[in-house]
């Protein structure tokens, strides 16, 4: 018979990886891909005095991802700014010149302004590219990507208790 560390470890193992697919579903919309958020994805069972306690993490920013945010009313602290620097464009292989030059060029165009464009460089694109990515957030928000009660919900819990009762009897006895 299995003991409650074991069946948490099992219960932990099973949970996280349905997490996961939940988050690459709901995130990469079953691209095949999978997320820095869903690669943060963690259990730990630690042994207290009175028994034992299960911790589920994951990056902070997985409330944003799953309930979405609405805009802001004022300047934010530069938060999402940094969120969507150099790391994180290089990580979703955004090429920024790129993108500025083609609104560049695309402005232009629609303003029917004759003017060269030239690409600008690459640190100062990337900037630019992430303060426009963060005053759109700002603006519009985030949509909701639901993916966390899909998996943590009560049927769940219930298969853990229905797991848990023999190992916890057995324990008892």
């Amino acid at each position: 018979m299995a003991s409650v560390r074991e069946i948490l470890e099992q219960w932990g193992e099973e949970l996280v990886d349905d997490m996961k697919a939940s988050i690459d579903k709901a995130v990469t919309h079953g691209g095949g891909q999978t997320s820095a958020l869903s690669g943060s994805v963690k259990y730990q069972v630690l042994r207290i005095p009175t028994g034992y306690t299960f911790r589920l993490t994951m990056n902070d920013y997985w409330k944003w991802v799953d309930k979405g945010r609405g805009g802001t009313k004022k300047d934010g602290t530069g938060a999402v700014r940094k969120a969507v620097s150099k790391s994180w464009q290089n990580l979703k292989g955004i090429n920024p010149s790129k993108i500025i030059y083609e609104i560049q060029v695309k402005y232009n165009r629609s303003k029917g302004l004759k003017r060269k464009v030239t690409k600008l460089p690459f640190e100062k694109a990337v900037r630019q590219l992430a303060f426009l990515i963060a005053r759109k957030i700002h603006e519009k928000g985030i949509k909701a990507r639901p993916f966390f009660e899909s998996v943590v919900n009560t049927s769940r819990f219930n298969d853990l208790i229905e797991r848990l009762k023999p190992a916890i009897k057995q324990d008892i006895v």
